[in-house]
């Protein structure tokens, strides 16, 4: 995904940025106005309750979750994709520090969803995981 792309550029050019914010919406918006993205996006569609996308750019959406449980982000990514079949979508973790259990959790969502997600460790300064299904991407840098 495009979107991936660009934020991870953002995130790893911006790492003490990144590392002064404490609250989720501060860094949607952060991550929105560097990379030319909408935040907090409301897609609506017939019959169907409308949903928010936290980070919304050319028909892809990222669910930005931050020091956020290992779960989180993935049932909201997953459900704007069945609802809203042309969104695609993904799922960005920053947290301050990650554990190894925390990354293979995650890893495990990310594989039984398919659902493209990144994890970036604001503590190094990097992405610790990535994973992409459809461009065949794979990282883990445990």
């Amino acid at each position: 995904m495009k979107i991936l792309t660009e934020i991870i550029n953002f995130l790893e050019r911006s790492s003490n940025l990144i590392k002064e914010v404490r609250d989720e919406k501060d860094l949607q918006k952060i991550i929105s106005m560097n990379i030319g993205a909408i935040t907090g996006k409301i897609m609506c569609v017939e019959n169907m309750p409308c949903m928010e996308i936290d980070i919304f750019k050319d028909g892809e959406g990222v669910e930005v979750k931050l020091n956020r449980r290992f779960y989180e982000g993935f049932c909201q990514a997953y459900a704007i994709r069945a609802i809203f079949k042309e969104i695609k979508t993904a799922v960005l973790h920053v947290k301050n520090g990650v554990s190894q259990e925390e990354i293979n959790a995650i890893s495990l969502l990310a594989k039984e969803l398919d659902i493209p997600t990144v994890v970036f460790d604001m503590l190094n300064g990097k992405v610790v995981y990535y994973y992409n299904p459809k461009e065949q991407k794979f990282l883990e840098n445990f």
